[in-house]
């Protein structure tokens, strides 16, 4: 944007403002600035006029996100904001109209990035990653995206929103994908999905400098054309002398194969999970309306700061509704935690128990659990998301 003022003001210049004008989109900002580790940032309620009226006496960030919903003629008022800025400033506009005109002339007046709403986090991080000049959020190493989900506590639903996630993103990027069963005494993905686990992950685990592309091919077990499943089963109370530095490298050689990995990771072997956390952009935390869920949830997110650039935490409320009155709201939890609820999955024991006996993926059948689950795919492509403010659950005592 122009500059027409002196950049000498003798203060710090703040890495990043925000000036959003709903409380939605303003949760969304602050998460992804924090899991970015944006440090030295602001996040004010407002638009592009309260910027602009902001700026004028004080130091211009380096980089800016400005809303520009509802403000009539949002290009003019852009216009008036650079005239009270400094050089070298990155602007990130958001709207909620998606015109292809009204994004060619807001290219034009020097905004770097525009996103619409409703924003998904992805989409918003990746927007926000390019104004601080952090480039793309994708891995280059492996060329794939690792996906983790792991349970607060047993029985919150991490197998199966697991499997289904892996199943959601082969059906809707036509993409392969691996899926990893870390617990190996007690996984279930294969039961979920039909099959019957052998022992080649347990020998990948033991050997891993014998994995290559031969040794996956024939320790697959083929759910799908597109899903692979790696899983073992072995005999309660044995003991697994398997390095938790074995699963970098099994990961390593299947990120080279897949197009995606997601791994279900057991609570029961630290060092697996701490690996298999490490090595996520994207590590899916499920959590139930339980005390215990949120103190192990804090627990988790406290233990696995996203630590680079483009790895986040998306917490996944599951089995929602399941404890009725008596379960802990949505916005209690926010509240109590200091983060966000990124998804909710509604309790609907009748068709997830059929799908499960079925040896069917849910996300097949349709309905309100698939539904939520098939968003929960989208966000991890970097697709838009359901508004947020329109949300079903929000209807159901948040």
């Amino acid at each position: 944007m122009a500059d027409t003022l002196s950049s000498d003001r003798g203060v710090a210049r703040e890495r990043v403002a925000a000036f959003v004008n709903d409380e939605a989109t303003e949760r969304m900002v602050r998460q992804c600035l924090a899991d970015l580790g944006a440090a030295v940032t602001s996040v004010r309620r407002g638009d592009v006029v309260t910027a602009t009226s902001h700026l004028a006496g004080e130091r211009t960030p380096l980089a800016l996100i400005v809303d520009i919903t509802g403000v009539a003629s949002p290009i003019a008022r852009l216009h008036e904001l650079a005239e009270v800025c400094e050089s070298g400033l990155s602007v990130l506009a958001i709207g909620d109209s998606n015109d292809v005109s009204l994004y060619r002339n807001l290219l034009q007046t020097g905004v770097s990035e525009y996103v619409v709403k409703p924003v998904s986090r992805s989409l918003l991080q990746n927007a926000i990653r390019q104004i601080l000049g952090l480039g793309s959020a994708d891995r280059q190493v492996t060329g794939a995206t690792i996906v983790t989900v792991v349970g607060t506590r047993g029985g919150v639903g991490a197998s199966t929103m697991a499997a289904n996630l892996a199943w959601g993103l082969a059906a809707k990027t036509s993409r392969s994908v691996a899926l990893v069963d870390l617990d190996l005494q007690h996984g279930a993905c294969d039961l979920l999905l039909g099959v019957e686990a052998d022992q080649g992950l347990v020998e990948a685990l033991l050997h891993p400098n014998r994995v290559d592309d031969l040794f996956l091919e024939r320790a697959a077990i083929l759910c799908d054309r597109k899903v692979a499943l790696y899983a073992s089963r072995t005999k309660p109370g044995s003991l697994m002398n398997v390095q938790p530095e074995a699963l970098a490298l099994l990961v390593d050689r299947m990120a080279r194969k897949f197009q995606y990995v997601v791994i279900d990771a057991s609570r029961g072997n630290d060092g697996l999970l701490g690996h298999a956390m490490e090595l996520a952009q994207h590590r899916v935390i499920i959590v139930d309306q339980t005390t215990l869920a949120l103190r192990d949830l804090l627990q988790l997110t406290q233990s696995f700061v996203p630590n680079h650039a483009g790895q986040r935490n998306l917490v996944v409320l599951n089995r929602f509704g399941e404890p009725g009155a008596s379960g802990i709201a949505i916005k209690a939890m926010e509240q109590t935690l200091g983060l966000t609820i990124d998804a909710v999955v509604p309790f609907e024991a009748k068709s997830v128990i059929g799908a499960a006996n079925a040896g069917e993926p849910i996300v097949k059948s349709g309905g309100p659990v698939a539904k939520a689950i098939l968003a929960i795919v989208e966000d991890l492509c970097g697709e838009h998301q359901a508004d947020e403010g329109k949300r079903w659950w929000k209807f159901f005592g948040e």
